[in-house]
C-alpha cells in the first residue's frame, strides 16, 4: 500500500467533521464491506458519517454493519460535507456520482480502490492493483494508521476479500489475501455469516431460472465465447426479481469450455446488464467493459448497454472481435 497517501487520507479524515461514503452503484460485497468498515472506524472517532449509493443495496448484503443506513436519496447532495470517500470504483460514472461531483467541485474526494481501470479522479487516491480487493487494501490502511479492527469491521473486510476472490478460487487469490483473511478471522470476523448470506442464498425459483437460461446457452466458436441471456419475461414467469437473478455469472465461470463467459440480463428500463468472466491471462475483459462505459477487473468486468436483449451480443460483437480475435 502507498503508505504516504494512506497517512494523508487518515489525516484528512481526522480533520473533517462530516464524511460522505460512497460505494459504486449496483454494489457488491467488496464495495459495501469497504464503506461499512470505514464508517465504523470513523463513527468510533466521533465523525458524522453519511452513506450514499446511486442504486439499492442488495438484500443479501444487508447483514453487513451499517448497510441499512445507505441512502439512495439524491437530496443528500443538497447538504454539503467536508470530504467524499469513494470506495471500490474506478471512475465517478461507474460510482454513479459524476453529476454530484460536478456540483461540488471544491469538496475533497478520496478514492480507495484496487481496479486496474481506475482513473485517479480523486484529490487523494489510494489505489493498488496488487491487492485482491478494496477490503484487503483497507486492511493495510487500518494497520498503517493503527486503527483497531473490531469483529464487525473484520467481517466487513473479509466479506470484500471473499467476494472478489470468489471465496479464494479465482486469480485474485494470493498468499497475502489468504494471510489477511486468516488474521481477520482471528480478529473475530464471522465467516459463517458471510457464507450464510452471500453463498447460501439461492431459492428454487432462482435455480429454475438459471436452468432455463443455461438450456439456451450459446457458443461462438470463432471467438470462443459462451453466453446466456435472461429476459424480463423469464424473470417474471419464474418470480425472480433483478437482484435475485444475479449470481449466474460466477456460476458460468465454472464452465470449462469458452475463453470468455458472458451473461446478458434485461433490466426493467430495457437496457441490458452484461457480466463478463475469463480465466485466460491473455484476455482483459475490463477493456471490453470500458468501451461501453463499464469497468471492473482484468478477469471479471461488466457494463450496461442500450440495446434490445435479442441484439445485445451483436451490438457488442465489433468490440469483442477487436479485443479477442487476435488472441
Amino acid at each position: 500500500m502507498p503508505q504516504r497517501i494512506g497517512k494523508q487520507i487518515h489525516e484528512l479524515l481526522m480533520r473533517s467533521t462530516t464524511i460522505r461514503l460512497i460505494p459504486h452503484q449496483n454494489p457488491d460485497g467488496d464495495a459495501i464491506g469497504a464503506v461499512s468498515a470505514l464508517g465504523q472506524y470513523l463513527r468510533a472517532a466521533g465523525k458524522k458519517v453519511e452513506f450514499f449509493c446511486a442504486t439499492e443495496t442488495p438484500q443479501q448484503l444487508q447483514f453487513i454493519t451499517l448497510a441499512h443506513e445507505i441512502s439512495h436519496n439524491p437530496q443528500i447532495w443538497d447538504t454539503p460535507c467536508d470530504v467524499i470517500v469513494v470506495c471500490d470504483s474506478g471512475d465517478p460514472v461507474y460510482a454513479g456520482i459524476d453529476q454530484y461531483l460536478k456540483k461540488n467541485p471544491h469538496t475533497p474526494v478520496v478514492v480507495i480502490d484496487h481496479h486496474e481501470t481506475n482513473t485517479f479522479f480523486g484529490t487523494l487516491n489510494l489505489v493498488s492493483t496488487a491487492h485482491s480487493s478494496t477490503g484487503e487494501l483497507l486492511y493495510d490502511y487500518f494497520k498503517a494508521n493503527n486503527i483497531q479492527i473490531t469483529p464487525d469491521i473484520a467481517t466487513a473486510l473479509l466479506c470484500g476479500i471473499m467476494y472478489d476472490t470468489g471465496s479464494f478460487s479465482n486469480s485474485a487469490t494470493s498468499n497475502k489475501s489468504l494471510s489477511v483473511a486468516g488474521i481477520l478471522i482471528k480478529s473475530g470476523a464471522s465467516i459463517k455469516k458471510i457464507v450464510q448470506y452471500i453463498y447460501k442464498d439461492k431459492y428454487i425459483n432462482v435455480l429454475k431460472l438459471w436452468g432455463k437460461a443455461l438450456a439456451n446457452l450459446s457458443y461462438d466458436r470463432e471467438l470462443d465465447i459462451a453466453s446466456i441471456s435472461i429476459s424480463l419475461e423469464d424473470m417474471f414467469v419464474s418470480g425472480v426479481d433483478e437482484e435475485r437473478a444475479n449470481g449466474i455469472a460466477n456460476f458460468m465461470h465454472t464452465l470449462k469450455d469458452g475463453s470468455v463467459h458472458m451473461v446478458f440480463r434485461e433490466k426493467t428500463d430495457h437496457t441490458v446488464k452484461v457480466s463478463m468472466r475469463t480465466t485466460k491471462d491473455t484476455i482483459d475483459v475490463s477493456l471490453i467493459a470500458r468501451e461501453f462505459g463499464g469497468g471492473g477487473h482484468k478477469k471479471a468486468a461488466g457494463c450496461t448497454i442500450s440495446a434490445p436483449l435479442s441484439h445485445a451480443y451483436e451490438t457488442m460483437l465489433p468490440i469483442l472481435k477487436k479485443h479477442l480475435k487476435k488472441i
